[in-house]
Protein backbone atom coordinates (compact mmCIF):
# COMPACT_ATOMS: atom_id res chain seq x y z
CA UNK A 1 0.00 0.00 0.00
CA UNK A 2 2.73 2.44 0.96
CA UNK A 3 4.80 1.74 -2.16
CA UNK A 4 1.71 2.30 -4.30
CA UNK A 5 0.99 5.61 -2.58
CA UNK A 6 4.63 6.71 -2.91
CA UNK A 7 4.58 5.80 -6.60
CA UNK A 8 1.40 7.82 -7.07
CA UNK A 9 2.98 10.81 -5.32
CA UNK A 10 6.05 10.57 -7.55
CA UNK A 11 3.87 10.53 -10.67
CA UNK A 12 1.93 13.50 -9.34
CA UNK A 13 5.13 15.47 -8.67
CA UNK A 14 6.43 14.83 -12.17
CA UNK A 15 3.18 15.97 -13.72
CA UNK A 16 2.78 19.16 -11.71
CA UNK A 17 4.78 22.39 -11.91
CA UNK A 18 5.45 24.07 -8.57
CA UNK A 19 3.65 27.32 -7.78
CA UNK A 20 6.73 28.47 -5.88
CA UNK A 21 8.70 28.21 -9.14
CA UNK A 22 6.20 29.18 -11.84
CA UNK A 23 4.38 32.13 -10.27
CA UNK A 24 7.48 34.19 -9.34
CA UNK A 25 8.49 34.02 -13.00
CA UNK A 26 5.44 36.19 -13.75
CA UNK A 27 7.36 39.07 -12.18
CA UNK A 28 9.15 39.25 -15.54
CA UNK A 29 5.84 40.35 -17.09
CA UNK A 30 6.31 43.98 -16.04
CA UNK A 31 9.79 44.61 -17.52
CA UNK A 32 8.92 42.68 -20.68
CA UNK A 33 5.75 44.75 -21.07
CA UNK A 34 7.77 47.93 -20.58
CA UNK A 35 10.22 46.95 -23.31
CA UNK A 36 7.38 45.97 -25.66
CA UNK A 37 5.54 49.26 -25.08
CA UNK A 38 8.73 51.23 -25.64
CA UNK A 39 9.43 49.46 -28.93
CA UNK A 40 5.83 49.82 -30.06
CA UNK A 41 5.66 53.51 -29.14
CA UNK A 42 9.22 54.17 -30.33
CA UNK A 43 10.08 55.63 -26.92
CA UNK A 44 13.67 55.55 -25.68
CA UNK A 45 14.16 53.73 -22.39
CA UNK A 46 16.46 55.72 -20.15
CA UNK A 47 19.23 54.46 -17.91
CA UNK A 48 16.96 54.47 -14.84
CA UNK A 49 14.44 52.20 -16.53
CA UNK A 50 17.13 49.74 -17.59
CA UNK A 51 18.52 49.84 -14.05
CA UNK A 52 15.08 48.91 -12.73
CA UNK A 53 14.76 46.10 -15.30
CA UNK A 54 18.19 44.83 -14.31
CA UNK A 55 17.29 44.95 -10.62
CA UNK A 56 14.13 42.92 -11.19
CA UNK A 57 15.95 40.38 -13.34
CA UNK A 58 18.81 39.98 -10.87
CA UNK A 59 16.39 39.83 -7.96
CA UNK A 60 14.28 37.15 -9.62
CA UNK A 61 17.31 35.05 -10.54
CA UNK A 62 18.79 35.48 -7.07
CA UNK A 63 15.55 34.64 -5.31
CA UNK A 64 14.85 31.49 -7.34
CA UNK A 65 18.48 30.40 -7.07
CA UNK A 66 18.47 30.78 -3.30
CA UNK A 67 14.99 29.34 -2.72
CA UNK A 68 15.51 26.42 -5.13
CA UNK A 69 11.76 25.54 -5.15
CA UNK A 70 10.90 21.85 -5.30
CA UNK A 71 7.70 20.31 -6.72
CA UNK A 72 4.79 19.49 -4.44
CA UNK A 73 4.69 16.22 -2.56
CA UNK A 74 0.91 15.86 -2.48
CA UNK A 75 -2.37 17.21 -3.85
CA UNK A 76 -4.41 19.11 -1.25
CA UNK A 77 -7.21 17.35 0.61
CA UNK A 78 -10.71 18.73 1.10
CA UNK A 79 -9.88 20.24 4.49
CA UNK A 80 -6.87 22.07 3.07
CA UNK A 81 -8.94 23.47 0.18
CA UNK A 82 -11.69 24.68 2.52
CA UNK A 83 -9.20 26.22 4.95
CA UNK A 84 -7.33 27.98 2.15
CA UNK A 85 -10.56 29.32 0.64
CA UNK A 86 -11.87 30.62 3.97
CA UNK A 87 -8.55 32.30 4.83
CA UNK A 88 -8.16 33.80 1.37
CA UNK A 89 -11.69 35.19 1.21
CA UNK A 90 -11.39 36.46 4.77
CA UNK A 91 -8.13 38.29 4.06
CA UNK A 92 -9.49 39.78 0.82
CA UNK A 93 -12.68 40.99 2.52
CA UNK A 94 -10.65 42.46 5.38
CA UNK A 95 -8.36 44.35 2.99
CA UNK A 96 -11.35 45.62 0.98
CA UNK A 97 -12.94 47.04 4.15
CA UNK A 98 -9.60 48.59 5.08
CA UNK A 99 -9.32 50.11 1.61
CA UNK A 100 -12.76 51.70 1.97
CA UNK A 101 -11.47 53.71 4.94
CA UNK A 102 -8.52 55.07 2.95
CA UNK A 103 -8.14 57.13 -0.21
CA UNK A 104 -5.61 57.96 -2.89
CA UNK A 105 -2.68 55.69 -3.77
CA UNK A 106 -3.00 53.73 -0.51
CA UNK A 107 -6.53 52.65 -1.45
CA UNK A 108 -5.42 51.61 -4.93
CA UNK A 109 -2.45 49.68 -3.56
CA UNK A 110 -4.63 47.79 -1.08
CA UNK A 111 -7.06 46.83 -3.83
CA UNK A 112 -4.08 45.78 -5.94
CA UNK A 113 -3.08 43.43 -3.13
CA UNK A 114 -6.53 41.80 -3.21
CA UNK A 115 -6.22 41.24 -6.95
CA UNK A 116 -2.78 39.69 -6.46
CA UNK A 117 -4.17 37.34 -3.81
CA UNK A 118 -7.05 36.43 -6.10
CA UNK A 119 -4.79 35.57 -9.03
CA UNK A 120 -2.48 33.56 -6.76
CA UNK A 121 -5.41 31.53 -5.44
CA UNK A 122 -6.68 31.06 -9.00
CA UNK A 123 -3.29 29.52 -9.80
CA UNK A 124 -3.87 26.82 -7.17
CA UNK A 125 -7.04 25.72 -8.98
CA UNK A 126 -5.19 25.91 -12.29
CA UNK A 127 -2.50 23.64 -10.90
CA UNK A 128 -5.10 21.14 -9.69
CA UNK A 129 -6.95 21.29 -13.01
CA UNK A 130 -3.74 20.58 -14.92
CA UNK A 131 -3.30 17.44 -12.84
CA UNK A 132 -6.81 16.29 -13.75
CA UNK A 133 -6.30 16.84 -17.48
CA UNK A 134 -4.22 13.67 -17.78
CA UNK A 135 -7.09 11.57 -16.39
CA UNK A 136 -9.37 12.17 -19.33
CA UNK A 137 -12.06 14.61 -20.42
CA UNK A 138 -14.82 12.90 -18.42
CA UNK A 139 -12.91 13.26 -15.14
CA UNK A 140 -12.03 16.86 -15.97
CA UNK A 141 -15.62 17.88 -16.71
CA UNK A 142 -17.06 16.15 -13.64
CA UNK A 143 -14.53 17.59 -11.17
CA UNK A 144 -15.08 20.81 -9.24
CA UNK A 145 -11.58 22.27 -9.63
CA UNK A 146 -11.97 23.59 -13.22
CA UNK A 147 -15.19 25.42 -12.31
CA UNK A 148 -13.57 26.84 -9.18
CA UNK A 149 -10.69 28.04 -11.35
CA UNK A 150 -13.06 29.90 -13.68
CA UNK A 151 -14.99 31.44 -10.77
CA UNK A 152 -11.80 32.52 -8.99
CA UNK A 153 -10.43 33.94 -12.23
CA UNK A 154 -13.50 36.10 -12.83
CA UNK A 155 -13.46 37.21 -9.19
CA UNK A 156 -9.80 38.21 -9.51
CA UNK A 157 -10.52 40.21 -12.68
CA UNK A 158 -13.32 41.98 -10.81
CA UNK A 159 -10.91 42.88 -8.01
CA UNK A 160 -8.36 44.12 -10.54
CA UNK A 161 -10.95 46.30 -12.29
CA UNK A 162 -11.93 47.82 -8.95
CA UNK A 163 -8.28 48.60 -8.24
CA UNK A 164 -7.78 50.27 -11.62
CA UNK A 165 -11.01 52.23 -11.35
CA UNK A 166 -9.95 53.55 -7.95
CA UNK A 167 -6.77 55.16 -9.25
CA UNK A 168 -3.84 54.86 -11.58
CA UNK A 169 -1.92 51.84 -12.80
CA UNK A 170 1.15 53.40 -11.20
CA UNK A 171 -0.31 52.74 -7.74
CA UNK A 172 -1.89 49.35 -8.47
CA UNK A 173 0.85 47.59 -10.46
CA UNK A 174 3.55 47.24 -7.77
CA UNK A 175 1.10 45.80 -5.23
CA UNK A 176 -0.28 43.34 -7.79
CA UNK A 177 3.13 42.32 -9.16
CA UNK A 178 4.62 41.67 -5.72
CA UNK A 179 1.61 40.10 -3.96
CA UNK A 180 0.93 37.43 -6.60
CA UNK A 181 4.27 35.55 -6.37
CA UNK A 182 4.55 35.93 -2.59
CA UNK A 183 1.05 34.52 -2.03
CA UNK A 184 1.68 31.78 -4.60
CA UNK A 185 4.77 30.61 -2.74
CA UNK A 186 2.77 30.45 0.49
CA UNK A 187 0.01 28.47 -1.24
CA UNK A 188 2.53 26.11 -2.82
CA UNK A 189 4.28 25.37 0.47
CA UNK A 190 1.19 25.08 2.68
CA UNK A 191 -1.23 23.41 0.27
CA UNK A 192 0.88 21.27 -2.06
CA UNK A 193 3.87 20.54 0.14
CA UNK A 194 6.33 22.36 -2.10
CA UNK A 195 9.71 23.14 -0.60
CA UNK A 196 11.96 26.19 -0.49
CA UNK A 197 15.36 26.40 1.16
CA UNK A 198 15.56 27.92 4.63
CA UNK A 199 18.40 28.65 7.03
CA UNK A 200 21.09 30.96 5.69
CA UNK A 201 19.47 30.94 2.26
CA UNK A 202 16.67 33.13 3.63
CA UNK A 203 19.04 36.14 3.62
CA UNK A 204 19.70 35.71 -0.10
CA UNK A 205 15.99 35.17 -0.73
CA UNK A 206 15.13 38.41 1.09
CA UNK A 207 17.82 40.27 -0.84
CA UNK A 208 16.46 38.97 -4.14
CA UNK A 209 12.93 39.88 -3.19
CA UNK A 210 14.09 43.37 -2.14
CA UNK A 211 15.61 43.87 -5.59
CA UNK A 212 12.33 42.77 -7.18
CA UNK A 213 10.41 45.28 -5.06
CA UNK A 214 12.87 48.05 -5.88
CA UNK A 215 12.73 47.38 -9.61
CA UNK A 216 8.94 47.10 -9.60
CA UNK A 217 8.50 50.43 -7.82
CA UNK A 218 10.98 52.16 -10.13
CA UNK A 219 9.32 50.77 -13.25
CA UNK A 220 5.83 51.67 -12.06
CA UNK A 221 6.95 55.29 -11.75
CA UNK A 222 8.57 55.42 -15.15
CA UNK A 223 7.40 57.91 -17.76
CA UNK A 224 5.98 55.22 -20.05
CA UNK A 225 3.74 53.71 -17.38
CA UNK A 226 2.53 57.13 -16.29
CA UNK A 227 1.73 58.16 -19.86
CA UNK A 228 -0.18 54.91 -20.44
CA UNK A 229 -2.03 55.40 -17.17
CA UNK A 230 -3.01 58.97 -18.05
CA UNK A 231 -4.14 57.91 -21.52
CA UNK A 232 -6.33 55.19 -20.02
Amino acid sequence: MRSSRDSSCRRWRCREGGLALVQPLLVAELPLTMIFIARLSQVHLGRRVWLAVGAMTAGLAGFLGAASPTPGRRPPGVLIWVTAAVVTVGVIVGIVFLARSTSGPARVALLGVTAGLGFAFTATFMKATTGLAGKGLAVLLTSWEPYAMVAAGFGSLFLLQNALQSGTLVAAQPALTITDPVASILYGVTMFGEGVRTGGWVIAEIAGFALICYGTLRLSRSRIIQLRSEAA
